[in-house]
């Protein structure tokens, strides 16, 4: 206890004697040590953990977290519940050792369903299954692809039948959760479909729906089996890509005259989604053909004389002549008849006009004006309007202007920003999106802790100045009184050399003994006064017109 004790009294006089200034370093310097010493205690001590699974759905998260459980496997689990982490250097080994056992399945129940065997199970339970088995094999098949994160998928397989007039037909439909819907295009939603259609029996193309996340219908079952996105889709795919590709014929046509980077072109193509059919016939009057002739003769032997000629108004009227009698009449009766058909010319047209064609076209076209250089600076000078018609002429015969269709053209001369006069923009790093903040904050630690020692300086400072007053007031107040006190010396002193002058003046030999004997005894009691007596005699026998004023 003594030496603990002695100790603190050497600290509390050690910390005493420090001034402001050195007792903050000391703090700080103890702080920043034991800052120190906590850090590489924490990080030695913290466990190093990697990514095991991702994005997993909570059924084979479940399954995974109670196998790390059994292995008393350190684990943490991040992204609400969909992430699995666990120590860096068990990752693969456990990643294997989790394959082995089938996990991940990847969400809902495949074929697996199968390996226990239920002998009580009926023959509904067991198509129950089998639909199952398939449905959760196709949603981790789907989920496999590039760019997809999630599936499921839903059949409906009808019973079969023994009349096949009876049966239905296979179903299907499937939910995806994508990546990123923007990479995902018709080829990836077509190979989708395919791969459905082919895994179930009797399921076509046509019969399958597939549907986002974010509810967009990315193929629509079609009766017609046109494929994915029906008719309108189709059509404003194909408007869509029509109207690129005129853009960029023209663009490359203009740039040819006004310059590169100098002409844009904007057009907008109005597709006719209806089909129609058109029949026409034609009659040429001018254009006949025999088509057929026929001739008949009939003859009547020993018959009567009667009236001959043919029957008309000629023969009837009173003046009227007889007709000439045909020799082939008399004696007998014979009749001939002769029959041509003749066909008119018909030429008969069907026209059957499919959907797609195009509708209306509307064209808008910006020319950049002409830069020339005057007095040293760049002058503006837009084009002529005979420029902008030649140019117009140029682009309505490229696109297949039409004015009966009532097409819209416009071309307008502009002024196109210049980036050779404009600063070229300032280019941030992507790590200055971190440096920055640090950089910061580090400046204001620094210009904090500037601020605390300054204050630290000017306080030790002022404690300097003040503790140095006081020192030189103390030491002219002891100056002053050790002066004092050397006067009252002096003065004693003087006083006793009186008394002692006048001792030694006086008669008798016994009284210069007693003298002596009391001069030893002020001088044993005050030897400083004795001194001071003695060198004022020295000085006084030195001095005689001195001793003698005394």
């Amino acid at each position: 206890m003594d030496k603990l004790r002695a100790f603190g009294s050497q600290l509390s006089a050690f910390w005493q004697n420090l001034t402001g200034a050195k007792r903050f370093a000391l703090i700080a310097a103890v702080l920043t040590v034991l800052a120190g010493v906590l850090l590489v205690a924490g990080v030695g001590s913290k466990i190093s953990y990697g990514y095991l699974y991702t994005d997993l759905n909570p059924d084979d998260a479940g399954s995974i977290i109670e196998k790390l459980k059994e292995r008393k496997v350190p684990y943490e689990v991040t992204g609400g519940g969909s992430t699995i982490m666990v120590p860096q250097e068990q990752v693969h080994e456990l990643r294997l050792n989790l394959a082995s056992e089938g996990l991940p399945r990847g969400g809902g129940v495949g074929f697996e369903v199968f390996d226990k065997t239920d002998l009580g199970a009926t023959e509904f339970e067991q198509q129950v299954k089998l639909r199952r088995a398939l449905e959760g094999e196709l949603a981790r098949s789907i989920s496999t692809l590039e760019g997809v994160k999630g599936a499921r998928v839903h059949l409906v397989l009808p019973e079969r039948k023994l009349f096949a007039r009876k049966s239905e037909a296979a179903s299907a439909s499937v939910v995806i959760r994508l990546a990123n819907g923007a990479s995902f295009g018709k080829s990836e939603v077509a190979g989708i479909v395919h791969l459905v259609s082919a895994a179930v029996p009797g399921l076509t193309h046509d019969r399958i729906s597939v549907v986002s996340t974010e509810g967009v219908t990315l193929h629509r079952p079609n009766s017609d089996g046109s494929g994915a996105g029906g008719l309108s889709e189709s059509q404003g795919d194909r408007a869509r890509e029509l109207a690129r590709s005129l853009e960029s014929e023209v663009r490359t046509l203009l740039e040819r005259v006004v310059g590169l980077g100098n002409a844009d072109v904007m057009i907008s193509v109005e597709l006719d989604t209806s089909t129609s059919e058109h029949t026409e016939e034609h009659y040429e009057p001018t254009r006949t053909a025999l088509r057929s002739e026929q001739e008949s003769i009939e003859k009547t032997a020993n018959g009567e004389a009667g009236v001959a000629g043919i029957p008309g108004a000629r023969t009837a009227l009173p003046d009227g002549e007889p007709a000439e009698e045909d020799p082939a009449s008399v004696p007998g009766l014979v009749r001939r008849s002769h029959t041509k058909n003749w066909e008119v010319d018909r030429v008969t047209k069907k026209t059957l006009r499919p959907a797609g064609e195009i509708k209306r076209l509307t064209i808008g076209v910006l020319v950049n004006g002409k830069w020339e250089e005057k007095d040293g600076n760049g002058a503006y000078a837009e084009r002529s309007k005979e420029e902008l018609s030649a140019l117009g002429a140029v682009v309505k015969q490229a696109v297949g202007f039409s004015e009966e269709r009532g097409d819209g053209f416009h071309i307008e001369s502009a002024a196109f920003a210049r980036p050779d006069l404009e600063p070229p923009p300032v280019v941030v790093p992507p790590y200055m999106k971190y440096k920055l903040p640090i950089t910061a904050g580090a400046a204001g630690l620094v210009g904090l802790t500037a601020l605390v020692v300054a204050w630290r300086i000017r306080k030790a400072r002022k404690l300097a100045k003040a503790r140095a007053a006081a020192d030189a007031k103390a030491k002219a107040e002891l100056e002053a009184k050790a002066k004092a006190e050397s006067e009252a010396r002096e003065a004693e002193a003087l006083a006793a050399a009186e008394e002692l002058k006048q001792l030694t003046e006086g008669s008798g030999s016994e009284y210069g003994a007693v003298a002596r004997a009391e001069a030893l005894s002020i001088a044993s009691q005050d030897p400083a006064t004795a001194a001071v007596v003695l060198r004022r005699w020295l000085a006084l026998q030195d001095a005689p017109d001195a001793m003698q004023n005394h």
